[in-house]
């Protein structure tokens, strides 16, 4: 029933490249799926290293593509906190947030603030609507100050 170490390698290589063919990954996700489809944390290991060898995959390439696809419409903490959650290092995330600027944050404040007004003019709404907005924005990882300048902002 064993199969030989290179055949295990193989099919644990095998089952990498296969899942990285459906979707860019970082190391610990790739990692944790090898593992949860039965392979050896040795098989798994010779196969992150095969994968990474060749460049399939690269955390500080896969956290800048992430943060340049959805920070037009995320906070940086909420950006931060989901890179961390698939095992991107805090060197690498400081790294893929050097050009990351208070204009980027200031416009993924506004799009996730006119999608939450959802078409209301915020001046208009109830007190107790604004305030549900407001808490949507910091909960969101948006900062008060920030969420402030944006509802001071003249209206268009």
């Amino acid at each position: 029933m064993s199969k030989g170490l290179e055949v295990d390698n193989n099919g644990a290589v095998a089952k990498a490249m296969a899942l990285l063919l459906h979707k860019d990954r970082t190391y610990k996700e790739l990692y944790e799926k090898l593992l949860k489809a039965g392979f050896s944390e040795d098989e798994s290991k010779n196969a992150m290293n095969y994968v990474e060898s060749y460049g399939y995959i690269d955390d500080e390439r896969y956290a800048s593509q992430y943060i340049l696809y959805h920070k037009s419409h995320r906070s940086k903490i909420e950006l931060v906190y989901k890179l961390k959650n698939k095992g991107i290092s805090d060197q690498v995330l400081e790294s893929a947030f050097a050009d990351y600027t208070y204009q980027d944050e200031l416009e993924a404040a506004r799009k996730q603030f006119e999608k939450k007004l959802n078409g209301k003019i915020y001046e208009e709404l109830r007190q107790k609507d604004k305030e549900k907005v407001i808490a949507f924005m910091v909960r969101k990882g948006f900062s008060y100050s920030l969420v402030k300048e944006i509802i001071n902002e003249p209206y268009e």
